[in-house]
């Protein structure tokens, strides 16, 4: 990453660059069970509780977190993408 230089003290110390994505939210890419997409910005957040939000019932479905069944302990947010797939029993 590209630096500034700054006089501290007769020494040159480099100055990192403001991050231009810094003031940027990073939002959670969700596929629903009937194939709509949603995006949910903010923390880390247990996949329960985002499915507690969905009106989903956590015993119907199996979520996928970047391609992987995970348990809904698990916690999700920034980037992650999830796939939820609600799953048919019979008797």
């Amino acid at each position: 990453m590209p630096h500034l230089l700054r006089a501290h003290h007769n020494h040159f110390a480099p100055e990192p660059l403001t991050d231009p994505l810094a003031g940027l939210r990073r939002k959670m890419l969700i596929a629903m069970p009937d194939g709509s997409r949603r995006e949910i910005a903010g923390e880390e957040i247990r996949i329960e509780d985002i499915l507690k939000q969905l009106g989903i019932n956590s015993e119907e479905v199996i979520v996928a977190k970047n391609g992987k069944i995970v348990p809904e302990e698990e916690t999700a947010g920034g980037c992650d993408e999830l796939k939820i797939v609600r799953f048919v029993h019979g008797g």
